[in-house]
């Protein structure tokens, strides 16, 4: 019975990350622009704040761009490429 749980317990989270990697592709068509797309393709969230840099606001204006993880917001695509490291 436990075997039977923890395979049913797989099986929906193979399941459950397709539709999720499907949805996140279909976003990332939709994209208003190359840089935004690039922002979904990755797995970070797109959206409009005020840029952070290592925790800290930069005191520029609010703009849309990628957050990689909690610590960072880039508006500028190349800034963004340079800080997860594509070329």
């Amino acid at each position: 019975m436990l075997a039977l749980a923890l395979f049913a317990l797989i099986v929906l989270t193979a399941c459950t990350q397709t539709r999720q990697g499907k949805l996140r592709q279909q976003i990332a068509e939709q994209s208003q622009s190359d840089f935004e797309s690039l922002c979904y393709q990755n797995r970070d969230m797109w959206m409009k704040m005020q840029p952070i840099k290592n925790g800290l606001p930069t005191g520029e204006p609010s703009c849309f761009g990628c957050m990689p993880d909690a610590r960072n917001h880039y508006c500028d695509e190349t800034e963004y490429k340079r800080a997860v490291g594509i070329k």
